[in-house]
C-alpha cells in the first residue's frame, strides 16, 4: 500500500470530502480520543480510525493468515481460465480455519487450474485438510472466487459476520470516546480488511446495529480507496 494503513483510510476520507465540495476543510491530528480533529467551515468533527477484520466466533482476529488471502484473491479473480471454469453467474466459496500449510503449492493450483471441469478443479484443491470448498450462485460481489476466514464452528452467515464486526467497532470506539468526554460530533473511519468489502453488505451492517452509539457518520473504505459514506 505504501503507507500505513490509519494514513491511507485518512487519506482516502480526505480525498472524498474534498471531491464532495468541502474545500474548506482542515484535518489535525488529535488528542486520542479522537485520532483527529476534523473542521469544515469552522465546525469540528471528532474522528476515529479503526479496522473492521475477519473475526471467529469468539471475536480473535484472523490477520496473520488472512492478509496473503486478501492477496491470492485478487489474483485469482483476474483469471480469465478459471473465469470459465468456475461459470456465470457464481462464486467459488473457499472457508480457510486456519494458515494453509503448504501456500505455495495451494496457490499455483488456484490460480492456475489444470482441470477444465469445475467437480475436478474443486477436487484438486480439496487435498488441503485447512480448506472446504462450495460454490455458491449469489456471485458475491461479481467475484468467482472468495475466502471465509474461520472455524469449523464458525458462522459463516456472512451478512451476519459482517453486522457483529460493525457492531463491535461500534461499542469499542463509544466506550473510548466516552472516556474522553469527547463532545463534539463523532465520526468513524473504518479501513475493510475483510474478504467482502462491498458496499452492501456493509451499508447493511450499519443498518443491522441497535444503536448509533453516538457517531453521526461512518466512512467504510476498501483497499481499492472506495468509500462507503454512511449518516447515522
Amino acid at each position: 500500500m505504501g503507507m500505513d494503513e490509519e494514513t491511507y483510510t485518512l487519506k482516502m476520507i480526505e480525498k472524498y470530502l474534498v471531491k464532495s465540495g468541502m474545500e474548506d476543510l482542515r484535518i489535525l491530528p488529535g488528542n486520542d480520543p479522537p485520532d483527529y480533529d476534523v473542521y469544515i467551515d469552522k465546525k469540528r468533527y471528532a474522528l476515529e480510525i479503526t479496522n473492521a477484520e475477519t473475526i471467529n466466533s469468539n471475536n480473535q482476529k484472523r490477520r496473520e493468515f488472512s492478509e496473503p488471502l486478501l492477496d491470492l484473491c485478487d489474483v485469482a479473480n483476474k483469471s480469465e481460465k478459471l473465469s470459465k471454469i468456475v461459470g456465470k453467474n457464481r462464486t467459488l466459496l473457499i472457508h480457510v480455519n486456519c494458515k494453509i500449510q503448504e501456500f505455495r503449492k495451494f496457490k499455483n493450483l488456484l490460480i492456475n487450474p489444470k482441470p477444465n471441469d469445475l467437480n475436478a478443479y474443486i477436487a484438486s484443491l480439496s487435498i488441503f485438510p485447512e480448506v472446504n470448498i462450495k460454490v455458491t450462485s449469489n456471485y458475491v460481489d461479481k467475484k468467482r472466487v472468495e475466502f471465509i476466514i474461520g472455524d469449523r464452528g464458525d458462522d459463516l452467515d456472512i451478512q451476519r459476520q459482517i453486522s457483529r464486526i460493525v457492531q463491535n467497532i461500534f461499542i469499542k470506539k463509544k466506550e473510548k470516546m466516552d472516556k474522553g468526554n469527547i463532545s463534539d460530533a463523532r465520526w468513524l473511519g473504518i479501513k475493510i480488511n475483510h474478504f467482502f468489502d462491498g458496499r452492501v453488505n456493509w451499508e447493511q451492517g450499519i443498518n443491522d446495529l441497535q444503536s448509533n452509539y453516538g457517531f453521526s457518520r461512518a466512512f467504510f473504505v476498501n483497499h481499492a480507496g472506495d468509500i462507503y459514506d454512511c449518516k447515522l
